[in-house]
C-alpha cells in the first residue's frame, strides 16, 4: 500500500508540471529521471518531452470545445477546474507516455479524481470533450473522431471474452466525427459510428444493425 500511495503521489507530481502553463522542461526532466519514470531510457523520455508540445496544443483546443459547447460556462478558463476535462488532458498525458505501466497508473489516477475511465490506448481526435463525466468509460480499442462529445454513464465498450487469447483484440466501438453519444448509453463491439450522428441518452447497443437503424431513421447533423 505505500508503494502505491507513493506512486500516486509521484504521478499527481508528474502531472501537475506537464500540465502547468508555463511549462518547465527542466523540472519535468528532473521528476521523469529521478522519479517515476528513472528506469525509463533516457531517449525514450526525450522523445515523449519532444511530443508534448504537439499534445498540449491539443488540450488546449479540448479546452476551447468544452467551452464552445458548454452555454453555463462564462469564460474558457474555468474549463480547467472541470473534472472531466482532467481526465481528457490526463489521457493525452498517457497516451504518449513510453512506459505503458505508468501510462496506466496516469489514467488510473485520472479515474480516482474524475469517474471517468480512458483506456491509455484509445485513439481519440482533436477536439474531443466529455461533459460531466462520472461513468464515462472508454476502452482500449475504441476509436473517437474529431469534434465528437460523450456525456456522462456513456460505456464504449468490449463484449465479454470467451479466450483469454482474445485480448488486444480489436473489440470496441469505432465513432467518426463529431458524433454525439448522451447520458448512460452504452455501445458494445466492434461498431463502427457513422460521423455527425446523435446517439440519444439510456441506450443499450450490441450491434451494427442498430446502429444502422438509428442513422436511417434520424440521419446525421
Amino acid at each position: 500500500m505505500e508503494n502505491f500511495l507513493e506512486r500516486r503521489q509521484g504521478v499527481e507530481d508528474l502531472l501537475s508540471c506537464l500540465l502547468r502553463e508555463p511549462f518547465s522542461e527542466t523540472e519535468a526532466k528532473v521528476l521523469l529521471k529521478f522519479g517515476i519514470a528513472k528506469n525509463i531510457d533516457n531517449s525514450k523520455l526525450e522523445e515523449f518531452l519532444s511530443a508534448l508540445g504537439e499534445t498540449k496544443q491539443s488540450i488546449k483546443k479540448d479546452q476551447q470545445f468544452l467551452y464552445d459547447n458548454d452555454p453555463s460556462v462564462t469564460g474558457v478558463d474555468q474549463i480547467a477546474s472541470f473534472t472531466s476535462f482532467f481526465a481528457v488532458a490526463a489521457y493525452r498525458i498517457a497516451h504518449i507516455f513510453p512506459c505503458e505501466k505508468i501510462a496506466r497508473q496516469i489514467s488510473e489516477f485520472a479515474k480516482s479524481l474524475t469517474g471517468v475511465d480512458i483506456h491509455p490506448k484509445a485513439k481519440i481526435g482533436v477536439p474531443f470533450a466529455v461533459d460531466h463525466g462520472v461513468g464515462t468509460v472508454i476502452g482500449e480499442t475504441a476509436v473517437i473522431g474529431d469534434s465528437s462529445m460523450l456525456y456522462h454513464g456513456v460505456t464504449l465498450g468490449a463484449k465479454h471474452l470467451k479466450e483469454r487469447e482474445q485480448v488486444g483484440e480489436d473489440r470496441h466501438p469505432k465513432l467518426g466525427n463529431k458524433v454525439i453519444v448522451y447520458s448512460n448509453t452504452t455501445i458494445l463491439g466492434n461498431i463502427n459510428v457513422p460521423d455527425g450522428l446523435i446517439i440519444g441518452a439510456n441506450k443499450f447497443i450490441k450491434s451494427q444493425q442498430e446502429i444502422d437503424e438509428l442513422q436511417s431513421k434520424f440521419g446525421s447533423r
